[in-house]
């Protein structure tokens, strides 16, 4: 694991999770966190395409796969797709930012993998 990604990463984290996000849908929390991205002067791409499929809510900086999850969604189903976005070389690390309470591992493919709350800004 890289230390310079899990900083990065868990920076990333920190900011997001103390953002006071909408949570009404996708689109709106995908909004705010363009908004948190850009205040922190971070370089992203918003829905860029790693591969056929595999469109990820945000990259930053090129490695940093940031994807965003507000419905009821499988444990089974966030793993899936974020062990295929993990295939990926230039995907260094993964961030899953939501609402629903979700134990992932701390690693997908070698790869570290952080979550950030949307709701501990709001408490």
């Amino acid at each position: 694991m890289e230390s310079g990604i899990s900083s990065e990463l868990r920076r990333i984290a920190r900011l997001i999770g103390s953002a006071r996000c909408a949570l009404s849908t996708e689109k709106a929390t995908q909004a705010d966190i363009e908004a948190v991205l850009r205040g922190a002067g971070l370089p992203f791409e918003r829905e860029a395409r790693l591969g056929p499929g595999d469109i990820p809510d945000f990259i930053v900086g090129g490695t940093i796969v940031i994807e965003v999850k507000l419905r009821s969604t499988t444990r089974k189903n966030i793993g899936r797709q974020l062990e295929r976005y993990a295939v990926y070389h230039q995907v260094k690390g993964l961030l899953l930012v939501s609402n629903i309470a979700t134990r992932l591992p701390d690693t997908i493919n070698g790869k570290p993998l952080l979550s950030a709350s949307l709701g501990a800004a709001w408490v």
